[in-house]
């Protein structure tokens, strides 16, 4: 299951072609004690392992269920340091922005009796840590890297997926000296998993794997 904000992605890397297009040699100013402010948000998000969710009763009555229609859009910025012009250490605060539809069904002696779905959409604020490691060399203006991000999607509660290990890799064009395009593409594994009991039923939610992408605008001084 895909979904994605197209026209923006479109948009954004059009836009990005033209830079690319459009830019002189400019050489980066990037060394050891360099600071950095990203602005960045999520065009699109992968579901690529949907979570089983299993559902009992203590009388013996069985059923199940699955979510659907997932959606994850966040908004945010972080700041950066450089311990040397290769490696980068971070943090930021972001927010997320996510939507979900979700289906149960009860069956007894193997018929269906009933079916019920419900949705949200949930808004949260976010907090991250990241390392980053630079393929580039002295006054280069791409910087192609490897990295890996540990988010906590919401600081006010606890659910499974709110620890997210994010292993990434990305690329880092200057416009000048001073600016430059942030694109990354990650994997995103839900670290966490936390049991929920309502009422006479156990909701059991696994873990879901992401891939998703991030574009930003970066400063750098």
């Amino acid at each position: 299951m895909i979904t994605t904000t197209g026209k923006f992605f479109a948009i954004a890397g059009f836009a990005f072609a033209l830079l690319l297009l459009s830019q002189a040699r400019v050489l980066a100013q990037v060394e050891k004690g360099t600071k950095e402010i990203l602005v960045f948000s999520s065009s699109f998000t992968v579901v690529v392992k949907e979570p089983e969710l299993k559902v009992s009763e203590s009388d013996g009555t069985v059923g199940s269920g699955s979510t659907s229609n997932f959606r994850n859009f966040n908004i945010g910025g972080k700041f950066g340091y450089f311990l040397s012009q290769r490696n980068e250490v971070g943090g930021g605060a972001n927010l997320n922005v996510s939507h979900f539809k979700f289906c149960s069904r009860l069956f007894q002696g193997g018929k269906l009796v009933s079916e019920s779905c419900d949705s949200n959409t949930h808004f949260s604020m976010g907090v991250s840590g990241f390392y980053r490691y630079n393929f580039a060399d002295k006054d280069d203006k791409r910087f192609p890297f490897i990295g890996t991000e540990l988010q906590v999607l919401d600081v006010a509660n606890n659910f499974t997926g709110n620890f997210r290990l994010r292993p990434q890799v990305g690329y880092k064009y200057f416009l000048n000296r001073n600016v430059a395009l942030d694109f990354s593409l990650g994997y995103t594994i839900d670290v966490n998993e936390k049991k929920d009991h309502r009422s006479s039923f156990n909701f059991e939610q696994g873990r879901r794997g992401t891939i998703d992408g991030q574009l930003g605008l970066t400063f750098v001084f």
